[in-house]
């Protein structure tokens, strides 16, 4: 069984600096002495963090399971992310995020699998939070209006139906008060046995 992973104090801290790092490395009109310059200084700092790492998985051992501070979608600690700050109840749950330069698509746009990525995130922890937790088994989406780079985004994703281990989410995405994505997902609940097989350093004991 893997160690429970140990993040660091200071994580979210550094974690805002990648993404401010990777929202200049993005933009940045700089000449070229002073990017190769920029370059060999992230490679320093690079070096000073890479003495101590570890082996995956990465999943912290926390109590609160809608704050995972290194995912990939709401992780403030991963710079990856955007990040996406939730709302969790068990009728639904709300993310509100905003989305800059390096997840850009279409010029001025989010790019499409972003999206798909985010609303795969809300729908998965709004099952959980209706008590369904579970795997993906299909995700569909439906790109109904462009979604702006630099606008405050609010996803949302509900349970609309139960048979069995099998879920049905529904959700969207919404940019001010116009919804520019649409979702539905199918999931299966994890049973006991199934889930102690995929994540024993999660369920051990």
């Amino acid at each position: 069984m893997a160690e429970p992973t140990y993040v660091p104090a200071g994580g979210e801290v550094l974690g805002e600096a990648v993404r401010r790092l990777v929202d200049a490395v993005v933009r940045t009109q700089a000449d070229p002495a002073t990017v190769l310059a920029a370059a060999e200084a992230v490679d320093a700092v690079t070096d000073s963090l890479a003495g101590e790492l570890r082996s995956g998985p990465f999943t912290p051992d926390v109590r609160n399971v809608f704050a995972n501070p290194l995912s990939v979608v709401g992780g403030s600690v991963n710079p990856l992310a955007p990040p996406v700050a939730l709302d969790v109840s068990p009728e639904r749950v709300t993310g509100t995020f905003a989305l800059g330069s390096a997840y850009e698509g279409p010029p001025g746009l989010v790019h499409g699998g972003v999206l798909s990525l985010v609303m795969d995130h809300v729908l998965g922890q709004a099952a959980l939070a209706a008590g369904h937790g579970g795997m993906t088994l299909s995700l569909e989406l439906r790109y109904v209006a462009p979604t702006p780079l630099g606008t405050e985004l609010v996803a949302e994703g509900h349970v609309a139906s139960v048979d069995g281990r099998k879920i049905r989410m529904a959700g969207s995405i919404r940019a001010g008060g116009t919804t520019t994505v649409e979702a539905s997902g199918l999931f299966l609940a994890l049973d006991r046995e199934t889930a102690a097989a995929l994540f024993p350093h999660l369920t051990a004991g």
